[in-house]
C-alpha cells in the first residue's frame, strides 16, 4: 500500500480523456487479438496517465489495471475487455486522471 501511496512523481499528467479512451480502445484490440504485449505496454501506458492528486481514484484504478495484467498473463482476455470497457463508461466523474484538453 505504502508504494502505491508513494507514486508521486505522477502528480499531474497532461493527458485528455480522449487520449485515456484511445488507451482503452487498445487494449480491448489487444484482448481481441490476444496480444499480450500490446495489452501490457497499454496498460503501463495508463497507468502512467493517473492523476494523483486524486489519490483514492487514482490508487483504486492502479490497482485495476495491475489486475488486468494479471488476467492477460492467465490468458483471460475476455475478462480484461470486459473490466476496460466497465471502467470506460465510469468516465469522466471518476476518472482518476488529468483532464486536461
Amino acid at each position: 500500500m505504502d508504494a502505491l501511496l508513494s507514486l508521486d512523481r505522477h502528480e499531474t499528467s497532461d493527458v485528455s480523456l480522449t487520449e485515456v479512451a484511445r488507451l482503452h480502445e487498445r487494449v480491448i484490440q489487444g484482448c481481441s487479438e490476444e496480444n499480450k504485449s500490446r495489452i501490457y505496454q497499454t496498460l503501463m501506458d495508463l497507468m502512467e496517465t493517473l492523476d494523483f492528486n486524486r489519490r483514492p481514484v487514482a490508487v483504486a484504478r492502479f490497482r485495476v489495471y495491475e489486475r488486468c495484467i494479471r488476467l492477460a498473463r492467465a490468458n483471460r482476455y475476455g475478462d480484461v475487455a470486459d473490466i476496460v470497457e466497465r471502467i470506460g463508461r465510469t468516465w469522466p466523474d471518476m476518472w482518476g486522471t488529468a483532464q486536461h484538453n
